[in-house]
């Protein structure tokens, strides 16, 4: 993909994720998680073009995240728990398998984003009554996929 191309999707994104920000924020949910997807679609597209977003300086893990926890507070405001968790434990399986790579240039960046979503996931599981069960899993895997890398 062409660099202009990858360029404009950020662009897009950038558009996307403004849009429902300000949908969200007005309390218009639906149209917010809408949106929201329409930008993790591009953030994916990114995603699968890691080798040049990174030549050109474009965040493309961080849009992701973004997107996922986007995606996650807007569901958890429209009641439905179950979704959000699942996105938020979808960000931290995303990087371990980022960190399980090992050739990526910005694996330290990749850590600490791991860190932060760790928490984010642990945080929210405490304020929502999630599971302790569920926590222990997310734990759990989060050992062992460390423990291998």
């Amino acid at each position: 993909m062409s660099d202009t191309c990858l360029q404009h999707i950020e662009d897009y994104w950038k558009i996307k994720t403004e849009a429902s920000n300000l949908l969200f924020n007005e309390g218009k949910y639906e149209e917010a998680l809408a949106g929201y997807l329409d930008a993790l679609c591009r953030a994916e597209v990114l995603n699968n073009n890691a080798f040049n977003c990174q030549n050109l300086g474009i965040p493309y893990v961080q849009l992701y995240i973004i997107s996922i926890n986007n995606m996650a507070n807007t569901y958890e405001e429209l009641g439905d728990i179950k979704e959000a968790d699942n996105l938020l434990k979808q960000n931290i399986y995303f990087l371990l398998h980022l960190m399980s790579l090992k050739k990526k240039k910005n694996q330290n960046q990749i850590e600490s984003e791991l860190k932060r979503a760790t928490l984010t996931y642990f945080q929210f599981t405490e304020k929502t009554g999630g599971a302790k069960v569920n926590t222990e899993d997310v734990f759990k895997r989060l050992q062992n996929e460390l423990s291998s890398i």
